[in-house]
């Protein structure tokens, strides 16, 4: 036998979780194994501190039971457990390649017997208060032996050993054997799909909680489920005082909008009209100069009709020179008649029987200029002849 191969059964990942809590038999006795051959993992402790490690099969029969109970009562072990005794921790720190996997270091107990049993073997511990203090919390626990072992054989390419020396026994959440335990057990998935569901809600709810989160840590994920609906409540709150804060200010900007939109046509609308109107005012009056011709009306409204070229075209008809002829003439102005003796007096004349028309007739000026020119020939042909100098 060496002491140089070592099994611990603690499962750091297990495809299975047996939900049955930790419990000792009404005894007080707790199970470190049952008969059967089981996978594990080989850990050899090399002489220059490292570690070589590899999958075995651990053979734990009768025999094994037997031989790992004779060493632990022989008088060398008796002095052994005397002085130091066969130590119980929180999970296996004691292990060669424990590194940092188990912090804590601390005894919890001692193995103080024992004893094979039909169903296999089994210690009876001794605990101290920070072993009870981990037995009473919400973990469950279970026992998970580590022990020495001779190699035995090989069987389908796999190392075969059987253990023969308990080294010390570890508590854990996640044995590598099925341990029985006094209470009924259940065997499940780890974790199950219902939980799986559970946690990927968490998750989306934004809890934090690991994917292979136990039963207890997605409980307490669970609790704080009314904390973030506070939470959640007020940011609602506060979301929906922000929505109305912006939806006042949209409304206030449409209304500024819609204020400068009414102001900017009926500006428009204004300078619309006061530009038609100056445009026919200068065509009055250079119709009624002799600037221009009736007949030339129609081609300079066109040119002052251009918002570009409005100041040019206004400057260029004032700057028109008459073109009419001096001629003496007498017409009828309503009910006084007028002598026109100039183009001065012509251009009057044309003005006032232009708006006489317009107000007894209510029509527009093109068709009041067409028939006070109809009705005045004689006018407007002394209109029409060249200016003398």
């Amino acid at each position: 036998m060496t002491d140089h191969i070592f099994f611990a059964n603690d499962n750091e990942k297990p495809d299975f979780l047996f939900s049955n809590e930790f419990s000792l038999e009404s005894d007080g006795w707790g199970q470190l194994f049952k008969f059967g051959d089981f996978p594990g993992k080989a850990v050899i402790a090399n002489g220059n501190g490292t570690v070589t490690s590899f999958d075995a099969i651990q053979r734990l029969d009768r025999d094994c039971a037997d031989q790992m109970t004779a060493n632990f009562y022989s008088i060398g072990n008796k002095i052994k457990r005397f002085i130091k005794g066969i130590s119980i921790f929180n999970g296996h720190p004691d292990m060669p390649d424990a590194g940092n996997k188990y912090p804590d270091k601390a005894e919890k107990g001692l193995v103080v017997e024992l004893q094979v049993r039909d169903n296999g073997l089994y210690c009876k511990p001794a605990f101290n208060n920070a072993g009870q203090e981990l037995l009473n919390g919400s973990k469950k626990l279970f026992f998970s032996g580590r022990w020495s072992s001779d190699e035995l054989a090989e069987e389908d390419g796999k190392r075969v050993f059987r253990p023969d020396s308990l080294k010390s026994v570890g508590m854990t959440p996640r044995p590598n054997l099925p341990v029985e335990q006094l209470n009924e057990k259940e065997q499940m998935e780890t974790p199950p799909p219902k939980m799986k569901k559970i946690i990927v809600r968490l998750i989306a709810l934004g809890i934090t909680v690991a994917n292979d989160a136990t039963e207890d840590q997605v409980d307490a994920a669970v609790g704080q489920l009314a904390d973030k609906q506070t939470t959640l409540a007020g940011e609602k709150t506060t979301l929906a005082n922000e929505k109305a804060t912006l939806t006042a200010q949209v409304t206030s900007k449409d209304t500024i909008i819609t204020n400068l939109t009414t102001e900017r046509d009926s500006f428009k609308t204004s300078f619309g009209n006061e530009r038609k109107a100056r445009i026919t005012g200068l065509l009055d009056g250079a119709v009624t100069d002799g600037r221009i011709t009736a007949a030339e009306r129609v081609t300079w409204e066109t040119r002052l009709a251009v918002e570009t070229s409005f100041a040019n075209e206004a400057d260029a008809i004032v700057k028109l020179k008459p073109a009419t002829k001096t001629q003496s003439l007498i017409i009828d102005v309503g009910s006084r008649k007028t002598t026109i003796a100039n183009a001065q007096d012509r251009q009057e004349a044309v003005r006032d029987l232009v708006a006489l028309e317009i107000a007894n007739t209510k029509c527009d000026y093109n068709a009041a200029f067409t028939k006070v020119q109809k009705a005045n020939p004689a006018l407007f042909d002394a209109m029409k002849q060249p200016a003398k100098n």
